[in-house]
C-alpha cells in the first residue's frame, strides 16, 4: 500500500498572500477612521465659528438698532452714538472682533471686549453705511484644524447683516 503523506499546515506563499491582504484592509480602514476623525474635528470648528460668528452679529445688531447717530463709518471701523450717549466703537484688533464702549463724557474708550474668541480669527471686516441710518456688516470668520497651515485644513464662514438704525 501505499502511503499518503499529509501536510498540515500553511506554505509560504499562503502565508504572504493572507498577510498582504490584512494590510491592506488595515490601511483602507486606518485611513477611513482618519478621515471620520478629520471630518468630526471640521464639524466641531465650524460649530466653533458659528456660535462666534452669530454672537459677535447678536450684540453689534443690539448696538445699531439703538444707534442715534452714527459718529464714524469707514470700510473696518464703525462708530455710533447710543440711545444712553455712550459711544460705540466696532473694529479688528489683533485678528479678533473687539467692541469699544466710551461713557458718557469720557474721554476714551474703555478696555476692549472680543466677540469672538482666540481661536477664531477674523478674515475681513466690510463696513457700509447708506444715507447714515442703515449700515451693512460683512465679516468672515476663520479657523484652522490645528497647526499645518494648509487650506484643506481651515474652515470659514461668513457673516452678513443689514441694519436700520434710530438716526433720523
Amino acid at each position: 500500500m501505499k502511503q499518503i503523506n499529509k501536510k498540515n499546515g500553511f506554505t509560504v506563499a499562503e502565508v504572504m498572500v493572507a498577510v498582504s491582504l490584512l494590510l491592506i484592509v488595515v490601511v483602507v480602514l486606518s485611513n477611513l477612521l482618519f478621515a471620520v476623525f478629520k471630518n468630526a474635528a471640521k464639524a466641531e470648528i465650524a460649530k466653533n465659528i458659528r456660535q462666534n460668528g452669530n454672537y459677535a452679529l447678536s450684540i453689534m445688531e443690539d448696538r445699531v438698532i439703538n444707534t442715534t447717530r452714527i459718529v464714524n463709518c469707514s470700510s473696518s471701523d464703525l462708530q455710533l452714538v447710543m440711545l444712553s450717549g455712550e459711544e460705540v466703537r466696532y473694529r479688528v484688533l489683533d485678528q479678533a472682533l473687539i467692541e469699544e464702549i466710551k461713557p458718557v463724557g469720557a474721554a476714551t474708550y474703555d478696555s476692549p471686549i472680543y466677540l469672538t474668541d482666540q481661536t477664531v480669527k477674523i478674515n475681513g471686516l466690510t463696513i457700509m453705511c447708506y444715507r447714515k441710518k442703515y449700515i451693512t456688516l460683512t465679516f468672515t470668520l476663520q479657523q484652522s484644524l490645528g497647526s499645518t497651515g494648509r487650506t484643506e485644513d481651515q474652515v470659514s464662514m461668513i457673516f452678513k447683516t443689514n441694519l436700520g438704525t434710530r438716526a433720523e
